[in-house]
């Protein structure tokens, strides 16, 4: 413990810390044609555990900037996975400065 917040045991993903909230910020675009895309947050030992999944974007040949925040309730996870899920459409997507940032 540090500063009365938990430290990770060895080696781990990202941290969502309890009551803290995070804006996640992505350009998107696609080659041609129109796409989807969702962002999820999930726990790496139990991935049917879901912190956070968005609404499903629609990607364009236009580059957009898209934004979400998403406030962490439930205990302090150590150990989490940031995923794009794309599904099953057969599409080329474009992402660049992909961020998630404690606000």
């Amino acid at each position: 413990v540090v500063n009365g917040e938990p430290q990770a045991p060895g080696r781990t993903l990202l941290h969502l810390l309890k009551d803290e909230t995070y804006e996640i910020s992505f350009m998107a675009k696609t080659s041609g044609g129109v796409g989807e895309i969702k962002v999820a947050l999930k726990d790496v030992n139990d991935l049917s555990t879901v912190f956070y999944q968005s609404e499903t974007q629609t990607i364009t040949n236009t580059g957009q900037t898209f934004s979400m925040s998403y406030s962490h309730t439930g205990e302090t996870a150590l150990d989490v996975r940031f995923e794009f899920d794309v599904g099953l459409k057969q599409q080329t997507l474009l992402l660049d400065k992909v961020v998630l940032r404690r606000k």
